[in-house]
């Protein structure tokens, strides 16, 4: 059997072949085919079995209770379910070399080992409840005064002066506890350049800080190359240490990382050193976390990081660089000079023993209970609004029988009601 394996492609203009009623100003392309013979090439045939190669489970702080994210890496993953021996264990995104997943957390310090299994393939990971001044939790919020406040805690109201202090949010933590990565609470202004047209950077291809990917799923994505974003400006220094000099000028973006900390008011403190643009992995974390660090952003008054773009500093060939949106879920190459289309975010690298935990005062208090009158003869409900301090999420007792219908409208108020018999007089309930 012959058959065509393939093309060559090229262009010929017009006045090459002179064909009649061509415009001279029109290009012809032309496909050029060679015979094969079937029987000089073997089937290569793709394995689609599901192999699981890894689980990863993020480690949380003693007294954390919800949901913990759980990474499956392996090879034919996509297609085929995965079962696990924790019943909470609920899949959220497939790709084929990556799977992320949920199990439940109840908060107590100890090692509990899950068991995944794909096919005939197995795999086990290890959910690590640790001391919490040993590990941060996803969207704990930072203070300079060296303390955080937990985003679930934050919801209560944080104090003026407590949130005059705040300064990042913390958006991954390692598997095993201990450094994490914060995100600082402003992103630019505007849109930047990574590196402008006509320099050394826009030019140079720089190797090193390199990355690939194998999807532009974001949250699913695998990369190899760059994966720590910290010391990729001290590299992009050493290349090119004259241009470099005038960061505002030749890189943009990088220079709204140096300046950070002095123009958002951190001169006095500790942590007007050390954000950097983090690497494409880096902030491709935060798209499994999205929920959580857009509210711990949103109580400490933070940027909205909402459908826009954000460089990394990940390179992918010589012209590009990977910029991520976390509401699209998507990585993708875009060219490092365009100014108009991509902001620059910070991350800083930091420990957790150096912020001791601050709780919020968090018990309820009631300062009024409020009962609707009504006329002699009616019988049905009737409203009850009760106000007062740290009331959302609190359970709430009244005397009466007929109590029901509970709503939290917010943290100040809850409505309820009580059952009228229509006689006249008045009754006292407690709450």
């Amino acid at each position: 059997y012959l058959g065509v394996l393939g093309f060559t492609f090229t262009t010929l203009k017009p006045s090459d072949l002179k064909p009649s009623g061509m415009s001279k100003s029109s290009n012809l392309h032309v496909l050029a085919f060679h015979l094969v013979n079937s029987e000089d090439f073997s089937e290569y045939v793709v394995s689609t079995v599901p192999e699981i190669e890894s689980v990863l489970i993020s480690s949380v702080a003693e007294g954390y209770t919800g949901e913990v994210l759980v990474t499956i890496l392996g090879k034919n993953l996509i297609g085929h379910p995965i079962t696990c021996d924790d019943e909470t264990f609920k899949t959220v995104k497939y790709g084929n070399s990556k799977v992320t997943a949920t199990i439940y957390c109840d908060g107590i310090i100890e090692d509990t080992q899950i068991t995944l299994t794909c096919g005939s393939s197995s795999g086990t990971g290890v959910l690590k409840v640790v001391d919490s001044s040993k590990i941060f939790n996803i969207g704990d919020i930072l203070f300079t005064d060296g303390t955080r406040i937990k985003m679930e805690d934050a919801q209560y109201g944080i104090p003026d002066e407590k949130l005059s202090k705040a300064f990042a949010v913390i958006v991954s933590v390692s598997y095993d506890g201990g450094i994490g990565k914060a995100i600082g609470l402003q992103k630019s202004n505007s849109k930047l350049a990574w590196a402008s047209t006509g320099t050394t950077g826009y030019t140079e291809d720089f190797t090193e800080i390199k990355c690939s990917k194998d999807s532009n799923i974001a949250s699913i994505a695998m990369f190899e190359g760059d994966l720590e974003g910290s010391d990729n400006w001290d590299y992009i220094c050493k290349i090119d240490p004259t241009g470099t000099q005038d960061a505002a000028t030749n890189y943009p973006v990088f220079h709204f990382a140096n300046t950070y900390g002095v123009e958002n008011n951190l001169s006095d403190t500790e942590f007007v050193d050390g954000w950097y643009i983090p690497s494409a992995p880096e902030l491709c974390a935060i798209v499994n976390n999205l929920e959580e660090i857009e509210t711990a952003l949103e109580y400490a008054l933070g940027s909205v990081l909402g459908e826009d773009w954000y460089w990394t500093s990940s390179t992918l060939n010589a012209t590009n660089i990977l910029r991520v949106s976390f509401s699209k879920d998507t990585v993708e190459g875009e060219d490092k000079a365009l100014s108009d289309n991509a902001f620059g975010i910070v991350f800083r690298n930091v420990n957790p023993e150096d912020f001791s935990v601050y709780d919020i005062d968090s018990n309820p208090v009631i300062q009024d209970v409020e009962i609707m009158s009504v006329a002699e003869g009616y019988i049905g409900k009737v409203m009850v609004s009760i106000t007062g301090e740290n009331l959302k999420g609190k359970e709430v007792i009244c005397d009466d029988v007929t109590f029901g219908d509970v709503n939290y409208v917010c943290d100040t108020r809850i409505t309820a009601t009580i059952s009228s018999d229509g006689v006249v007089g008045e009754k006292v309930i407690k709450v």
